[in-house]
């Protein structure tokens, strides 16, 4: 009779949450082969890769398939001896388990005297072996090979968790293959040709040391890495049929039966039931208000005096006796969110602090072992990564935690899902959203999901959601809009009309092409700002002047960002005013954001830079033309779907005549007027410029960095003082010796303080040193990389403050940076 082992622990993958001793390698975690893989390398019948993965897509050898057929049946301890008489065997490390399988039938070679131990295994081939390891010979099968032993394999089951039957085997196939196995009866063929099993109920289980355990209660005790292979979480409380080891640690090695009535489904809190995953609703005979004699575990922990509210919207097993549809619970087990959180920057930070042995994740303890290191034994990491270091910007986490205090985290659940599309539908009961007429669930309110109300049909979002055996769930959304999606203009003028003379009031507006446009405004123009209703653009007043209203007055004025519709005649026939602002918004060029980080510029974004003395002269910029903590933005709009700014006005842009240059060399030449001037070279960031200059050079010196200001070409003013005797310049009122870099997360620590810098905005300068060995000028470094070494001097500056790196964990950023041997240091002139 077929057996359900590999039904039932398969099952166990369901609500599975803690990480074992004997943990499946992170290749086959969170899939199919996971509990198959996990209890087979328990058993020691297969095992992994020196790099600690499994690799199930790989083929699996003859000689492979030798070993793992030996082992599962119990023999791989007395096999050590055997040798194989196979040409091509000798010296291999697979010769003992070929050898032994070759004696038992389950294994044949070639007609040439080999066994070929290389060739990969086909499924009929695995399937033939398995099936002979059993005790089935030809005789006893019908047909023809390979269908006889194929068909036998599909009756026994072993192939209901495979996705493919021909071809080669692959290693995460024959893992539950064999899985599939472990409860099948040993028999012989007797005389009349028929397979009858062994009288004693011999199984490789049994043979591998398990023994049989009948009605066996799950307590929350049993689920550990000490006391279990295997994740019992999802059978606490249940009654069921179980194996163990019969000696050395006696764990659990998987679950046989589960004697309880069980049912799966989301518990629904107003109408007290259960609304089965087999479409099945159950009512149940304990009421929230009546839990005597019912034990409520959340995530994983009894938790005494709990209602049942805790589990309300949540799915739940539920263990006890069912009669029709009424079921009497003696546990009900769920799984509860403590937090639901989308990863953004400083949330990298923390994961980096976590991994390197302190800080607690997301402000909840981390689970560490005696040596600090993270114990994955109690913190189980699934979806859509297994382990910390694999955590992205933007992913969502599902974070778990027991009942201690503090809270520790169980299970780190990753989800990497976006939904996109149109809203079509929304229900109320049940409460759905419709997103290109698919129905998805609202997360619980913990999680922070918006509302039905917030949806709106016609909208085109963008969702993040995760999925669990509820289905897929929404998190949060925006409305997905491009700044291409419509005329984005910056308001530069206005201008009043005259009725008598059919003359139109007119709005003049740089477009987002950088042309500036005077429209004229249609009698029947419309305005709207915001959420408030629509109004007419335009009015009569006395004398017949046709002007913009008073209510759009303030609304349009210059500066405003606004979209536009225009007709055939080139009219304007509305304006919509966007998201306005009076406050005043640095620019970060490091992170590209406003606002001490809070908003971040689109990579489409559209800049308008208004000239209040002269309109006609305002334009486009670019970012390249903001200045760090000094760019100012009074008006802007954030319209895509994850919140960037796609189009803002900016109040200041970078003094084309100020800037940062290290001097190289400088002489007298004659200027174009035949004047003598001096010559100054510098390097400004990084790149190498020639200045004239009438102001006195007498303190200038190769190794300093200074602030100069440009005026017709000729520096003006600037070098009577360096930057580097202007601490306020400096990030560190003292240069000091570089104790270590981390190249990956761009930070270099300068006297025991750590400071980012940037590829693409920091520039770093070596010395160089005339053939006397005495210094000459500094030079840029060739790589930042390499420049920055341990045990090195360095002179750091923060030249511009909004570029470094706000919110909750602030980082300050190097802009400039001289690096030189410390040795040498008193040669430059640098302060030490």
């Amino acid at each position: 009779m077929r057996k359900v082992l590999s039904f039932v622990l398969v099952l166990s993958l369901v609500l599975g949450s803690f990480g074992f001793a004997f943990a499946a390698p992170a290749d086959v975690q969170g899939t199919k082969n996971e509990i198959a893989v996990e209890v087979l390398m328990a058993l020691d019948i297969i095992n992994g890769y020196e790099d600690g993965t499994y690799r199930p897509d790989n083929i699996v050898t003859r000689a492979e398939m030798a070993k793992i057929l030996i082992a599962a049946s119990g023999y791989g301890d007395i096999v050590n001896e055997a040798k194989s008489n196979f040409s091509d065997m000798a010296g291999h490390w697979a010769d003992k388990y070929v050898a032994y399988a070759a004696s038992l039938g389950l294994v044949n070679g070639y007609p040439d005297g080999t066994f070929k131990p290389n060739q990969t295994v086909t499924y009929a081939e695995a399937a033939t072996m398995m099936v002979r390891a059993l005790g089935y010979t030809d005789v006893a099968l019908a047909g023809t090979w390979p269908a006889n032993y194929v068909t036998k394999a599909m009756v026994l089951g072993l192939f209901d968790k495979v996705s493919t039957k021909v071809g080669g085997a692959s290693r995460g196939d024959i893992a539950q293959m064999t899985f599939a196995l472990l409860d099948e009866d040993f028999g012989k063929v007797d005389k009349d040709n028929i397979w009858v099993p062994d009288a004693n109920g011999d199984t490789m289980l049994k043979r591998l040391g398990a023994v049989l355990v009948n009605d066996y209660l799950v307590t929350p005790g049993d689920n550990t890495s000490s006391k279990s292979y295997i994740d019992l979480t999802d059978y606490v409380g249940q009654v069921v049929d179980l194996y163990k080891e019969s000696k050395g640690d006696e764990k659990f090695i998987c679950v046989t039966k589960v004697e309880s009535d069980v049912i799966k489904g989301e518990y629904v809190l107003a109408d007290n039931v259960i609304k089965g995953f087999n479409g099945t609703e159950y009512k149940l005979t304990t009421t929230s208000a009546a839990l005597s004699g019912t034990a409520i575990y959340v995530n994983g922990v009894n938790k005494a005096g709990a209602t049942l509210g805790a589990l309300a919207g949540r799915a739940v097993t539920v263990a006890g006796t069912l009669s029709g549809v009424n079921f009497t619970p003696a546990t009900i087990a769920g799984w509860v969110p403590a937090l639901i959180q989308k990863v953004d920057a400083s949330d990298l930070y923390n994961v980096e602090d976590v991994l390197d042995g302190y800080s607690d994740l997301f402000g909840y303890k981390v689970p560490r072992t005696s040596t600090k290191a993270i114990n994955y034994n109690k913190m189980r990491i699934s979806g859509a990564v297994t382990q910390l270091a694999d955590i992205e910007k933007d992913d969502l986490v599902l974070v778990y935690t027991d009942a201690s205090t503090p809270a520790e985290i169980v299970k780190l659940v990753v989800a990497r899902q976006v939904i996109e599309g149109k809203v079509t539908k929304i229900t109320s009961g049940p409460p759905r959203v419709y997103i290109d007429d698919v129905a998805y669930k609202l997360a619980p309110a913990i999680d922070g999901a918006k509302a039905i109300g917030s949806y709106k049909l016609g909208e085109t979002i963008t969702a993040y959601a995760y999925t669990d055996q509820l289905g897929t769930q929404l998190v949060d959304f925006k409305v997905k809009e491009v700044a291409t999606a419509g005329n984005y203009a910056m308001v530069i003028g206005t201008s009043v009309g005259n009725e008598d003379y059919g003359i139109l009031p007119k709005i003049k507006l740089l477009t987002k092409s950088g042309e500036i446009i005077n429209f004229p405004i249609n009698k029947t123009a419309k305005f709207a700002s915001g959420s408030a209703a629509e109004v007419n653009l335009t009015y009569v007043t006395t004398g017949s002047i046709r002007t913009v209203t008073d209510v759009a007055v303030a609304a349009v004025a210059p500066q405003t960002i606004v979209r536009y519709a225009t007709n055939s005649s080139g009219e304007i026939t509305k304006i919509v005013a966007e998201a306005y602002t009076s406050n005043t918004y640095n620019y970060s060029s490091v992170t590209n954001r406003l606002n001490n980080d809070t908003l971040k510029l689109a990579s489409n974004v559209v800049i308008f830079s208004y000239n209040s003395t002269d309109v006609d002269k305002s334009k486009l910029v670019t970012t390249a033309d903001l200045i760090n903590n000094g760019s100012t933005f009074t008006v802007y709009i954030a319209k895509n779907g994850d919140g960037e700014v796609v189009a803002a006005a900016v109040d200041s842009l970078k003094a084309a005549d100020d800037i940062y240059g290290v001097v190289t060399s400088f002489g007298k030449v004659l200027d174009s007027d035949n004047n003598e001037v001096f010559e100054i070279n510098m390097l400004v960031n990084g790149e190498a410029k020639t200045y004239l200059t009438d102001t006195s050079v007498s303190a200038v010196s190769n190794s300093s960095l200074y602030l100069v200001k440009l005026e017709g070409g000729k520096i003006t003013s600037g070098l009577g003082k360096s930057v580097a005797t202007k601490s306020a310049y400096q990030i560190r009122t003292e240069a000091a010796i570089i104790n270590d870099v981390d190249r990956d997360a761009k930070l270099v620590d300068i006297g025991g303080t750590a400071y980012l810098y940037n590829d693409n905005t920091t520039t770093v300068y070596v010395a160089s040193f005339k053939t006397n060995g005495s210094f000459d000028k500094w030079v840029k470094a060739s790589s930042i990389n390499t420049a920055l070494r341990n045990n090195a001097y360095a002179v750091a500056y923060d030249l511009y403050n909004d570029d470094d790196i706000k919110g909750t964990n602030p980082r300050d950023v190097y802009d400039t940076i001289f690096v030189i041997n410390a040795a040498d240091v008193a040669k430059t002139g640098f302060p030490n």
